[in-house]
C-alpha cells in the first residue's frame, strides 16, 4: 500500500473517531441538560425546610398529620406512582425521589417521568418494600462525576466528609425518617451482594463486624440488630465491579 494511501487511511479513522467522540459528547450533554430540567422542577415543588418544621409543629400542637409534606408526598406519587420516597441530604447534590420497580434495571436509565436517560434515577432494590419496613432498603444510583445522583457518596471516603454530613432525611408516605450514617466501604458487586435480612443475631454481628473493618469512616452512632438499615450503593472504580456503599440506619420516624 502506497505510503499516501495509508496517511488517508489514518486520517479518516481519526476523523470517523473524532466524530464518534463529539456526537457522544454532544448527545451526553443533552441527556444531562434533560435530566438537569427534570430534576430541577421537582425539587423546586418540593415543600421548603421552613414549610416542614412549620407542618411539624402544626402536628404536634394539634396532634394532626403534617399535611404539609403529606399533601405533597401523595399530589406527586399520583403523578409518579413508582415514587417511594424523597431522599436528601443538607449541603449536598442528594435532593431526589427515590424510585420502586418491579426490576433492578428500568430506573438504571430512565427518569422518574419514564424519559430514557442515561442519568437514571435513585431506585430501591426489588427485594425491599416500598415502605421501607423491609430488614436492609437498599438504594443504588449512578456514580456521575459532576456530583449528581449518588455522585456525592465519594466524599464518604473521608472522615471529615462524613463530620459534615451524618445523615439523610427520607420523606414517605408515613412522614419524615432520618438516616444515621453508619459506615463507608468498598464491595465486589460480581462476587459479593448486600444482606436483605439476617438470619440471627450472630449473623447481624458477623456482617457489622466486616463493615466496621473495612469503613473508611469511623462513626458516632452504633447500630443494634432491630435497626432498620439503608445501604446507598454506587459504582466505584478502585477494581472491576468494584461497588462503594454508604451504610445508615433509621432513627426516628416524625409522624
Amino acid at each position: 500500500m502506497r505510503l499516501s494511501v495509508k496517511i488517508g487511511c489514518l486520517v479518516l479513522i481519526c476523523l470517523t473517531i473524532s466524530i464518534v467522540c463529539t456526537f457522544g459528547y454532544m448527545n451526553e450533554k443533552k441527556e444531562g441538560k434533560a435530566a438537569e430540567e427534570v430534576y430541577n422542577e421537582l425539587q423546586m415543588e418540593k415543600p421548603s425546610k421552613s414549610l416542614l418544621i412549620e407542618s411539624r409543629e402544626k402536628a404536634l400542637i394539634e396532634d394532626s398529620s403534617e399535611l404539609g409534606i403529606e399533601e405533597w408526598f401523595q399530589e406527586k406519587k399520583a403523578e409518579y406512582p413508582d415514587m417511594a420516597g424523597w431522599l436528601s441530604c443538607e449541603g449536598t447534590p442528594i435532593d431526589y425521589p427515590v424510585m420502586s420497580a418491579r426490576d433492578n434495571e428500568y430506573y438504571l436509565n430512565h427518569l422518574p417521568n419514564g424519559v430514557e436517560n442515561r442519568l437514571g434515577s435513585l431506585f430501591l432494590d426489588r427485594s425491599a418494600s416500598k415502605d421501607f419496613s423491609s430488614p436492609v432498603s437498599v438504594i443504588y444510583g449512578h456514580m456521575v462525576k459532576s456530583g449528581e445522583m449518588f455522585g456525592s457518596l465519594s466524599g464518604y471516603r473521608t472522615q471529615s466528609y462524613y463530620e459534615k454530613h451524618p445523615e439523610f432525611t427520607l420523606i414517605t408516605e408515613d412522614g419524615e425518617k432520618k438516616i444515621q450514617i453508619l459506615a463507608a466501604y468498598l464491595v465486589n458487586g460480581e462476587a459479593e451482594t448486600y444482606p436483605t435480612a439476617f438470619a440471627s443475631r450472630e449473623d447481624w454481628e458477623r456482617y457489622m463486624k466486616k463493615v466496621w473493618n473495612h469503613s473508611f469512616i469511623k462513626s458516632n452512632t452504633k447500630a443494634n440488630p432491630d435497626d432498620k438499615l439503608v445501604i446507598f450503593s454506587t459504582c466505584a472504580y478502585d477494581f472491576e465491579d468494584a461497588r462503594l456503599a454508604v451504610l445508615g440506619r433509621f432513627v426516628y420516624n416524625n409522624k
